[in-house]
């Protein structure tokens, strides 16, 4: 299902299937399909349509693929808070999210945003250069961490007696249910932090 989906997202966005208003149905050029030349595979069909997409809808994939193949929109509106995480300066994730969708890279399911297939996001994820993704993780985990209430150096600090060991104030300023609440956030800052490697974290805060 996920080959016939990609391809035909191809087809369509090169213009080789098109809705035919005089019609009233789908069109299609005969010359152009026999002379398409294309993977057989999954992979390559992905791989093909990733490559063609704004720098700002990658980068936005980049992001949510460090919190697996689905993440709550809550997350992404808090993450869109962060001018240092943003895909593109002036430009939030949420932003870029109608058009992923319409090519069906991602989906969104009540307040779920997902990957139509976590082939999707293993290889957006897998394709980060090393350095750029640890760094993406800690900038995330930082930058929640502070919604936790938890500063950058308490967070840093906490890497030496183990990241899983933070605790919170059951205090919470929030009331709207839309957003998250820091209880949700720790165990995500936790994740973001340990995924950036305490190597990588100590030559950061040095």
């Amino acid at each position: 299902a996920l080959f016939v989906v990609q391809l035909l997202n191809s087809l369509v966005r090169d213009s080789i299937i098109a809705y035919s208003p005089r019609k009233h149905r789908f069109d299609w050029d005969e010359h152009k399909i026999a002379s398409l030349r294309m993977g057989d595979s999954v992979a390559s069909l992905i791989v093909s349509n990733l490559s063609r997409l704004r720098s700002g809808e990658r980068k936005s994939l980049r992001i949510l693929s460090c919190f697996g193949v689905q993440s709550d929109m809550s997350l992404v509106k808090l993450i869109d808070g962060s001018p240092d995480i943003a895909p593109k300066q002036g430009k939030t994730i949420e932003s870029f999210l109608p058009g992923l969708i319409e090519g069906g890279i991602l989906e969104v399911s009540g307040p779920l945003v997902a990957f139509s297939h976590d082939l999707i996001q293993h290889h957006v994820y897998d394709n980060i250069p090393d350095d750029e993704r640890r760094q993406l993780h800690l900038d995330i985990g930082l930058y929640l961490g502070s919604m936790t209430l938890l500063d950058a150096h308490t967070l840093k600090s906490s890497l030496d007696g183990g990241v899983d060991q933070l605790y919170l104030s059951d205090a919470s300023s929030t009331t709207d249910d839309s957003v998250a609440k820091p209880s949700t956030l720790v165990s995500i800052v936790t994740d973001q932090i340990n995924a950036a490697g305490p190597h990588f974290v100590a030559d950061e805060s040095q």
